[in-house]
């Protein structure tokens, strides 16, 4: 008896199991802790991008957005911790979340009040179960994310709707601002020549919500600009100028014509100028209402510092060699309150200031032959391509902004949003994570 093998196998496949069946435990406990660890990662991901978010806020104006309140808000949302707290027992679980501010590079972040990077943290602590019989009785579980804010640079050229398309030889100088389309279609930023031809563009960068169309090496960050494509939109500094316009003329449902051949500003004469020719040299000083057709002649030069506003149904027709060279009321002095019809007012903030062009026309808004066009200011087309095909140059700090529906780019011209008022400085900030 002491030597039969009987039930040997049994025996071995018994104790073989056991020990299988442990591991496979331990397994499942493991798988668990993945899950939670999944969980956790999320919260951490939407927490810092919360934060990062809240910077964005805050250098917009918005100085009641709390960066770490934001991101823990966020945090607690997902489920870990109430009430804004950043300690607490989840299942029994002890939880602490950590969103700090700082600056994130080469894989370290240091934390500073003035970074543009969000750090968020989340840690748990799991008792371990069967893992305690290899020494784990306690888990710790965390999970970090980095979300950091880029800025692209202020745009002094935007599409809110089309693309902005480069034509032909076209030369575009615009090395302190951005150029960008917030059309999220994929030739939101378009190259037109094929690459061939001298088209010249210098920009700190070009945007897109789109894509962008072009050779290889337009299509890409060069020496020249960087390219940044499936970005977020970019702020329209005069979405509330439609609204404002559409208001006067609500309150002004037959105003009186201007009588005189010169265009009569809106502060001292309270009239609309209809059907306007300028063939010779003039100076405004002001705010101009116009309705009809604004035709500005070849040989006509005409300056000043003023606000031109198109009502609803006219047109700016610019001829030949004219020379247009007007800043707009705002920039280098205050905005006469003479000058401010009260529907452009916004609480305090005067939606005039900084603009001297509206132009609220359909199609595509063109010189014709070759103007010399210098406006210092926002130019507003919500409805048509702006299409720039005369010399547009400037030389020193100014500011100089394009808003219209979409862009096309085919002459000389030159950008810079360096002296802007605040109000006209548009948002262009990205916030993606890093790590």
């Amino acid at each position: 008896m002491i030597r039969c093998r009987k039930g040997h196998i049994a025996t071995t496949a018994a104790l073989a199991l056991t020990g299988l069946a442990g591991l496979s435990a331990l397994g499942s406990e493991a798988s668990t802790w993945y899950y939670i660890k999944r969980n956790a990662q999320n919260a951490a991901d939407a927490a810092a991008f919360a934060g990062a978010l809240a910077i964005t806020q805050r250098n917009a104006g918005n100085t009641s957005d709390s960066v770490t309140a934001s991101g823990i808000a966020f945090a607690n949302q997902n489920g870990y911790c109430t009430g804004g707290a950043t300690s607490c027992t989840n299942s029994g679980a002890p939880v602490t979340v950590s969103v700090t501010r700082g600056t994130y590079a080469s894989g370290a972040f240091t934390a500073s009040g003035s970074g543009s990077d969000v750090l968020a943290v989340i840690t748990q602590q799991q008792t371990g179960l069967l893992s305690g019989l290899i020494g784990r009785n306690s888990i710790t579980i965390a999970a970090s994310a980095v979300a950091s804010v880029k800025d692209y640079g202020m745009p002094c050229v935007l599409a809110t709707n089309g693309s902005v398309s480069f034509q032909g030889n076209s030369t575009v100088s615009a090395p302190t601002c951005a150029i960008v389309s917030n059309s999220t279609a994929s030739n939101a930023i378009s190259f037109n020549n094929n690459g061939n031809g001298s088209l010249s563009i210098t920009a700190q960068s070009l945007a897109a919500a789109g894509g962008c169309s072009g050779n290889t090496s337009q299509c890409a960050t060069n020496a020249n600009y960087s390219l940044y494509t499936n970005v977020p939109p970019a702020t329209n500094p005069f979405a509330k100028i439609n609204a404002a316009v559409a208001n006067w003329m609500t309150n002004h449902p037959s105003p009186s014509n201007c009588s005189g051949s010169n265009p009569r500003d809106w502060g001292t004469s309270t009239c609309v100028n209809k059907n306007t020719t300028i063939s010779s040299p003039l100076t405004l000083n002001g705010t101009y209402f116009f309705s009809g057709n604004l035709t500005i002649k070849s040989g006509a030069n005409l300056t000043g510092t003023a606000t031109l506003i198109m009502l609803s149904g006219s047109s700016l027709t610019v001829q030949g060699n004219a020379t247009i060279n007007l800043t707009a009321q705002g920039i280098t002095t205050t905005f006469p309150a003479s000058q401010t019809p009260s529907e452009f007012m916004d609480g305090t903030t005067n939606l005039l200031n900084g603009l001297v062009l509206y132009d609220p026309e359909s199609g595509t808004v063109s010189p014709n032959g070759t103007p010399s066009i210098t406006l210092i200011g926002g130019v507003y087309a919500p409805n048509a391509t702006w299409a720039l095909s005369g010399n547009n140059s400037q030389s020193g700090s100014y500011c100089s902004e394009v808003v219209a529906y979409a862009v096309s780019l085919t002459g000389s011209s030159s950008f810079n949003a360096a002296a802007c008022p605040a109000n006209l400085q548009m948002k262009t900030q990205v916030v993606r994570l890093a790590a």
